[in-house]
C-alpha cells in the first residue's frame, strides 16, 4: 500500500477513534458549552425545511438565535439566546446570575433586587443610624444600592436622634434658678428671667430641666406650706400633704437619680445628680452634692440625691 493510501485511511478513521469534535453537548454538558454547542447532535438533512422523526423543527435555514436551532424548539436555558424573547441563555434557568429563570438580563433597575444589589426602585426606606435611630434613604438608581442613612431631626424624646453631639438640645429644657428669703428663712424655685416674689433675691444657683415629658422623667414640683412661708422641691406629688404642703407649680421633668444622668446635646450644660437638704427653721433647698460641706456650716443637712437634671 502506497503513503498515500495510508494517509488517507487514517484520515477516513479519525472520527471512529473519537478524534473528531463533537457537536454539541446537551443539557449535561452544564455551562461549558457555549451558544449553539449546548444543543445536542444535529440530525441529518437537519435545515432543508423537511421535518422528519428525529427532528423537533425544521425552518429551512441554519440560523441559531430563531425559534429552531439546529433542529431543536429554542428553550430558555438551551443556551442558545432566542433573539426577541430571550436577553441572555446561560444554559440554566436559575436566578441570580446575571440570567434570569426567565432569559433575562438580571440589572440593576429591572424590579427584582439581585444578590449584588440591596435595593431596587427609588423610593425612600427607612434604616438605622449609627446612634440606633430610625433614619431615612434611597436607592441609588445607577447602583442599586442604599444611599447615606439621613438621621432624622432631633426633637425632645431623651434620644440622641440625630447622632451629634448626645441627646436632645437646650432647646428642649428651660432653666431654672433658686430664690431666697432671708425673712422666712425659703427657698424656692422659678425659671430664669421671672421677677421673684416680694422679699427674695435671687441666688447663683442654677439648673436645667425638660419643658415638657420625654421617656423615662419624672414631673418635678414645687410644693408650698400652708402658711406660705416654705418651699420644697419634689417628684412625689404626695410628698408632705398631711403637714399642709400643696403642689405650687410643675418646675419641669426630670430623671430620677438612679438613672444614669442625660447627657445634653449643646451648649456647656452638664448632666448632675441633685440633693435635697433640710435645715431645722424649717427649710429645704436643692444644690450638688459638692456642695454638702458648705450647706452643712449653715445648718443644713442632706436629705436625699433623687433627681437628674442639667447645670
Amino acid at each position: 500500500m502506497s503513503r498515500i493510501s495510508i494517509l488517507a485511511a487514517l484520515l477516513a478513521a479519525l472520527p471512529m477513534l473519537g478524534c473528531a469534535p463533537e457537536v454539541g453537548g446537551g443539557a449535561d454538558a452544564g455551562q461549558d458549552c457555549q451558544g449553539a454547542d449546548c444543543i445536542g447532535e444535529v440530525p441529518p438533512g437537519c435545515g432543508d425545511g423537511v421535518l422528519t422523526s428525529d427532528e423537533e423543527c425544521d425552518d429551512g435555514n441554519d440560523l441559531d438565535d430563531d425559534a429552531c436551532v439546529r433542529c431543536t424548539v429554542a428553550t430558555c436555558g438551551d443556551g442558545v439566546v432566542f433573539s426577541g424573547p430571550e436577553q441572555c441563555d446561560d444554559n440554566n434557568t436559575e436566578d441570580g446570575d446575571g440570567c434570569s429563570a426567565g432569559c433575562q438580563f438580571e440589572d440593576c433597575g429591572d424590579g427584582e433586587v439581585q444578590p449584588i444589589e440591596q435595593c431596587e426602585g427609588a423610593g425612600p426606606s427607612t434604616c438605622e443610624t449609627s446612634c440606633n435611630t430610625i433614619g431615612s434613604t434611597v436607592c441609588l438608581a445607577d447602583s442599586c444600592l442604599f444611599d447615606t442613612c439621613i438621621a432624622p431631626k432631633e426633637t425632645c424624646n431623651a434620644i440622641d436622634d440625630d447622632c451629634v453631639d448626645g441627646i436632645d438640645t437646650v432647646a428642649c429644657t428651660t432653666t431654672l434658678e433658686r430664690h431666697f428669703s432671708s425673712a422666712r428663712v425659703d427657698h424656692m424655685y422659678k425659671p430664669v428671667g421671672t421677677t421673684p416674689l416680694p422679699g427674695y433675691v435671687i441666688e447663683t444657683q442654677k439648673f436645667s430641666v425638660y419643658i415638657d415629658q420625654v421617656p423615662g422623667s419624672v414631673a418635678l414640683y414645687q410644693k408650698r406650706s400652708a402658711n406660705g412661708s416654705n418651699h420644697l422641691v419634689t417628684f412625689n406629688e404626695g410628698e408632705a400633704n398631711q403637714l399642709g404642703y400643696t403642689t405650687e407649680s410643675t418646675l419641669g421633668y426630670v430623671l430620677p437619680a438612679a438613672t444614669p444622668p442625660w447627657d445634653i446635646g449643646s451648649g456647656d450644660a452638664e448632666a448632675t445628680i441633685y440633693c435635697r437638704y433640710y435645715h431645722s427653721n424649717p427649710d429645704h433647698l436643692v444644690d450638688i452634692e459638692s456642695n454638702e460641706t458648705a450647706l452643712a456650716q449653715f445648718g443644713y443637712s442632706k436629705e436625699a440625691c433623687f433627681f437628674s437634671a442639667w447645670r
